[in-house]
């Protein structure tokens, strides 16, 4: 059963544009009606007739502008954060299979890790004059 009051509707509780209705502060000479915004939580005070007619929403300058700023696909600032956090984690790769090489290599020759490169040859060349001379 709807409630009324003067042969108006009652629009306590109810949900419209986003506005949740609270109760009357003022009957004459056109009823206005508490709201809070469901969005960005502030109070207002909106008249029967706007609530009715669907022209009620929120006034705030705060109301929606997050879901503005996330709706917004690319700014410099993402587009920079994101090619930082790509270039970091080729980095992180690169500097990850550098050192699994660099393991695979010192397990092959025994700890030296000049072996298995194009430098082996000038590093066996100098460990055996050493152990010559000593």
């Amino acid at each position: 059963m709807e409630r009324t009051f003067a042969g108006r509707e009652d629009l306590g509780g109810r949900l419209i544009n986003k506005l949740r209705i609270g109760q009357i502060i003022r009957r004459d000479p056109e009823p206005v009606w508490t709201a809070q915004c469901t969005a960005c939580l502030t109070h207002s005070e909106e008249r029967h007739a706007r609530l009715l007619d669907g022209s009620a929403k929120c006034l705030a300058s705060i109301c929606g502008r997050a879901a503005v700023r996330e709706a917004c696909e690319e700014t410099p600032a993402k587009a920079r954060r994101r090619q930082q956090e790509a270039e970091a984690k080729v980095r992180r790769e690169a500097e990850a299979r550098e050192a699994a090489k660099l393991a695979a290599l010192e397990s092959e020759c025994g700890g030296c890790p000049m072996r298995g490169t194009s430098a082996s040859a000038s590093h066996d060349l100098r460990d055996s004059s050493l152990r010559t001379r000593t």
